[in-house]
This record gives structure tokens, sequence and C-alpha cells, in this order.
């Protein structure tokens, strides 16, 4: 069976008989006739199915003629337009259109050949539309145009629809360059098809250092191969996309941290085409991430430490009391004086140690007044001493520094922490700056701490040791994380975390440079005051004759107290509760109270305070806790409590406090 002659094969037999037509008798040529009519039928027809329009302009005459099929495309009413060239031109507004199209017509009528354009038209109801059109010179024997006919074509739907992708397309590339975040678009072999700008400032490269790299090689070794899994199980066919946190690798050496999403374009075999990756840095999330992380692991340690430091204060009261009890009591204690005093030494470390923990739960108590810091760390520096000729220190002090609010021995163990540290970092070798000075902040932000702007003191230690690598760099605030091995001084854990923990008690801000094998250096915010530094004058141990009532209820404590007021004195009556404190007070005025702030099972110091009050209003009254000044020890100060002594109280801080609120004037007027 022969194929359905083309459109173009009818028109070359058109031809062919019209010229035959001429040359035969007038029998012949009304059945040359008939068939030409035939076949102008059939090209009408197929130009109809074909939503194809036929035009003819003889050139000589003016007269054009149309198919009614570009009626239907320029939705012309027949009635009301006649064919002509210029109708169809005026339906297009766009000079610029309809100048580089008459050229187009031109150059192809002085090349003899076929030419073709497509122009934008208004139609008469005001919408927007497209038509392809091909035109053909028609000479005659003397090689002289004499007519043009072409055909036109309806291209509006695949026109718009190639508008509407160029737009998306832009579109895509506008958030493709312009975007938040990085992107790229990357081959199944894993190299660059393009990626974005964002992408080149993310990892710090220009964009021809860039093209030269690929995924792999900027992923970090150690995720390498998730990476690689993934990027597979998607070319099998398993998954079309996949989500992952990965770590690549900075032009700088430093680690970016990033969330990716890549999604699979297929090709029509189900292959992939490339892959359209999304990658967001996260790095600042992560490290805010951690720091949330830590501040939870320390509050979680800090409340251990502050219930087990409880117990210790309690337990310590005798140790470290009855030392000087036997020096008393015992005549001949110089044949065991060097007991006594390892016995004094152990009980003040663990102490210590015991007070660590409670700055670490947030839960000591200091008293605060305004400081030079300067003060503070020369008395830091006497205690490092002596320093061997190899290590050599550097101190730059400011000498008009700003004072500061906050507690003298607090401090003092923060940075005798931090110059222990920096000296077992050099070895006894190098060199170690030590530098004060006020300073001004401008919302700056550091590695550890996004410090507010501000005045400041700052205190720098620079250590010229092995410096700090960056997987302990993140950890060394870490409640019980220590570095130090069975062949160095084994360390608590606690050295840093208390550095932190006081800094922070201080409303300051800590933030660190280290570099292995170069050092490290630690800078410290400490707030100013406002407020002048009032010299200290000496403290001397003072007793009475005065009246007491010891309230604790644990029995230790209140021998460890009857027997330290006592030797001061005092007349010292004990009891374990509150309730039996009111009843005992009741027939017995007292002329001082020292009360301990939690009592289990009963009323606590406060409450015991109030009703106490309610039978004598100026009775006198001191709180003893291993804790801080709690909201209830705030409460018992405002009802009229004086000092506020911690546990383990020694002869000298138990001395000194109830002097002082023995001889506190009272105002008694109404």
């Amino acid at each position: 069976m022969s194929s359905k002659p083309t459109y173009q094969e009818l028109e070359a037999r058109v031809a062919e008989l019209e010229k035959q037509v001429k040359q035969i008798d007038i029998t012949k040529r009304k059945i040359y006739e008939k068939e030409l009519l035939e076949l102008k039928e059939k090209i009408l027809d197929a130009q109809s199915m074909a939503h194809l329009g036929f035009w003819y302009w003889d050139v000589k005459s003016g007269d054009v003629d149309w198919s009614d099929e570009v009626y239907r495309i320029f939705r012309l009413d027949p009635e009301q337009f006649t064919p002509q060239i210029d109708s169809i031109m005026a339906l297009s507004p766009w000079p610029e259109d309809s100048k580089r199209n008459e050229e187009l017509i031109q150059k192809a009528i002085e090349s003899k050949e076929h030419g073709s354009f497509e122009q934008k038209f208004l139609r008469p109801d005001g919408s927007v539309g497209y038509f392809r059109s091909t035109f053909q010179g028609i000479y005659d024997d003397a090689d002289n145009l004499t007519a043009i006919k072409g055909t036109v074509q309806d291209i509006t739907i695949p026109k718009l629809a190639e508008v509407e992708l160029r737009k998306s397309e832009e579109r895509f590339r506008k958030y493709f360059e312009l975007g938040l975040i990085g992107m790229a678009i990357i081959s199944p072999e894993k190299e660059w098809v393009e990626f974005n700008d964002k992408l080149c400032e993310m990892l710090g490269y220009f964009r021809e250092e860039l093209e030269h790299l690929n995924w792999t090689k900027l992923t970090h070794p150690d995720d390498q191969e998730e990476d690689a899994a993934q990027f597979d199980r998607v070319i099998e066919g398993k998954i079309d996309n996949y989500s992952l946190e990965k770590r690549f690798i900075h032009k700088d050496g430093s680690i970016l941290h990033a969330e990716i999403s890549a999604n699979a374009i297929r090709n029509p075999d189900g292959s992939v085409d490339y892959f359209v990756a999304l990658i967001h840095d996260i790095t600042e999330t992560k490290r805010l991430r951690n720091l949330q992380s830590r501040a939870e692991r320390l509050e979680m340690a800090g409340i251990i430490a502050g219930q087990v430091a409880h117990d210790f204060n309690n337990l310590l009261a005798p140790i470290m009391a009855f030392p000087e009890f036997i020096r008393e009591d015992v005549p001949e204690v110089t044949k065991v004086a060097g007991y006594l005093d390892a016995i004094e030494n152990s009980a003040r470390r663990i102490s210590e140690i015991n007070q660590d923990l409670l700055t670490l739960g947030r839960r000591g108590h200091f008293n605060r007044e305004v400081l030079n810091l300067n003060t503070i760390v020369k008395s830091a520096i006497v205690e490092l001493q002596p320093l061997p000729c190899t290590l050599t220190c550097n101190i730059v002090f400011e000498n008009e520094l700003m004072p500061i609010y906050g507690a003298e021995a607090q401090l003092h163990r923060a940075i005798g922490n931090l110059l222990n540290n920096a000296r077992e970092a050099m070895q006894d070798s190098g060199e170690l700056t030590i530098k004060t000075e006020s300073y001004y902040i401008d919302d700056v932000s550091f590695v550890f701490d996004r410090i507010p702007k501000g005045e400041y003191v700052k205190l720098t230690i620079k250590d010229t040791g092995c410096g700090i690598p960056d997987g302990i760099a993140q950890k060394i605030f870490d409640p019980f994380f220590t570095s130090k091995t069975t062949d160095k001084k084994r360390g608590s854990g606690l050295g840093m975390s208390i550095v932190n923990a006081v800094i922070k008690d201080h409303n300051g801000y800590i933030d660190l440079d280290t570099e292995v094998g170069k050092g490290t250096s630690f800078y410290i915010y400490l707030p100013i005051s406002r407020e002048e530094v009032t010299p200290q004058e000496p403290k001397i141990l003072t007793g009475g004759t005065e009246s007491i009532l010891v309230v604790d209820d644990d029995e230790t404590q209140c021998m460890v107290s009857s027997k330290l007021l006592s030797s001061l004195g005092y007349t010292v009556i004990t009891v374990e509760s509150g309730e039996k404190a009111i009843r005992l007070i009741k027939d017995n005025p007292q002329d001082l109270v020292i009360l301990d702030m939690i009592m289990p099972g009963g009323i606590d110091g406060t409450e015991t305070y109030r009703r106490i009050l309610e039978m004598y209003p100026n009775q006198k009254a001191i709180i003893l806790s291993g804790y801080s000044e709690l909201d209830r020890v705030v409460e018992a100060k405002k009802l009229g409590a004086g000092e506020f002594v911690r546990k383990p109280i020694t002869k000298h801080s138990i001395a000194e406090a109830v002097r002082k609120e023995l001889d506190r004037k009272i105002d008694i007027s109404i």
C-alpha cells in the first residue's frame, strides 16, 4: 500500500499539472483541470487538518487570497476583513517585529529561497497569539517576481509554553544564583554541572577554583563512605532523594557542618541524569547545640555536685575543727602535731574541692564586694612561685584599672587554675604573659560566648605551650573532663569547669585562642563596677558572753558549733529542729539565734525565724548553710536576719559573723 502523499508532493503535482494544462488540447485540459481542482481541495483539507492557513499574494495586482484557516488562526470575521497583507501586519503593534520580518521576506526573495518567520500578534479580542509563516517567491520566464505564496500556522500554545518555560528557568536561575543556601547540580559521577555563588562563599573558594574540585574531594574523609552509599542507593533506583548531615572541608582547612538534601532528576529510562543538592550551613547551629548540650551537662552535674557537697559540708565540720580542739585540750599535742597538720591540710583541700562542687552547681555562698582585679591576680601569681629560670613571666597591669564587683575567693581560685594550667602546658619552659586592661566590647562574637556590648575588665593569660587540639578544646569546660593521664599529676576534672562557673557567676565571659604546638590564650571579660574599692581592715578574732541558740538538724554540726562558740566565751544551747527552737526560746530568750537553712522533716530556717519574730520582733539571727543564698535565705534577710555563714564553719568565720551580728544596731523607732 502506497503512503499518503505529503503536502509538498501535492503542491509539486499541482505545479506540474498547471504547466501541462497550458500545452494540451481542450479535452485533456478539462481532465487535468478536474484533477487539478481535486488536488487543490485535498491540499486545502490537508492544510485544515494541519491547522495551516494558505495565502497567495499577486505582486503586480496586489490582490491577496487566503484560506479559511487564516481567518480562524487570526480570529478574523470574513465579513469585516478583506484579505490584505496590511490587514495581517496591522495585527502586530510591535514595529521591531514587523521590520525584522519584512527584512527576512526581502532577503528570501532576493536569494530566491524559501523563507519563514515568527511573529507575535494581537487578536481583535485583545488576546496575544503567535504564528509562524513560510513563504516562497513565484517568478515568470524572465525571472521576474510575480507572486508570493505561503502558509500560516498557529503556534500560540507551544510558544506560550516556551515563554513560561523560559520564565520558569529564569526564576530557577535567579533562585539558584541568589539563594541564601548553597545549591549545586551534580552528575552521577559526582562532578559539578553547576553551582551557585553561595556555595563558593560557604566553602571559601573562587568559582574558578571550585570548578576543579568535586563533591567527593570537598567531603570530609570520615563522611565520604556514608555519602557515597546514599548516592549509590539513588543511582540503583532504591530511593529518589536523601538527606544527611555531613562535613565539608573549607578552603582554609576548617570544618563546615552542613545539612544536605539531594534529589535525583531521572531520564525517561529511569537512569539518573543529575542530582540537585541543597547545602545548608549549620556550623553555627552546631556550635550553639554543643554549647546548649554542654550547659545542660553542666547543670545536671551541678545538681548532683550540690547534693553531694551539702552532705560533705556537715561531715567536714569536725575534721576541720577537731585538730584545733585537740591542740587546746591535749598538753602533749606536740607529739602528734605533724598528724594534726596533715589532717588540717587534707580537710582544707577537701573543703576547696567541696566548694568547687558547690560553685559548679551555682549553690556556693560568697561575700561579694568591689575589687581591683590586679590585686587578685598578684596574689594568684605569688602562689605560682617559685618559677624556674626556664619560664619567663611577663606581667602587664593597667595602673588605672576599672574596679569589678565580685567574690575574691572565687576569682582567686579561677585565676589560679588558669595559671597552673598554663604552667603545666609549657612544662616549666616557655613564656607566660599575664595582662589586665579596661576594655570596651562593641558587638563582638567569640568562640565560646557572644559577648554583649559594654565595658569590661579584660584578663589575658597567654602561654607558649603545647596548645589544645580542636577535639579537646570543645570539652575543656565540661564537668569532670581532664586530659591529664597517669604519667602526669592527676586532675579532678573540675579546674576549667570551675573557671567557667566562676566567670558565669560574675556575669562575665570567657574565650580562648589556641593552636597546637604554638600555645593558648585565655581571655576573661568581667563587667566593670562604678563603685570604689574599699580598703580591707585586718580581722581580729573576738568572742563574748552573750547567749546563743544553735538550730541544726545535724548532731555533729551542732556539737562543732557549740564547741567553737563556747571556746569564744559564749553560752550555747543546741536544738535539732525549728519546732523545738520555738518552744525553747518562748521561755528562754536568746541574744542570738544561728539557723541552719535546710532541715528536712520540719520547718526550715526562714519559717523558724518568722515564728520567733512573732514573739521577739528584734531577735538577732544569722543563717548557716552549705548552699548559696537561695530565695528562702533572701526572704530571711528581709525579715531581719544578718550574716550568712557558709559551711563548713571555722572558728574565724563563725566568730566574725556572730560578733558582727551581736554588735549590729537595731532601729527600734516606730
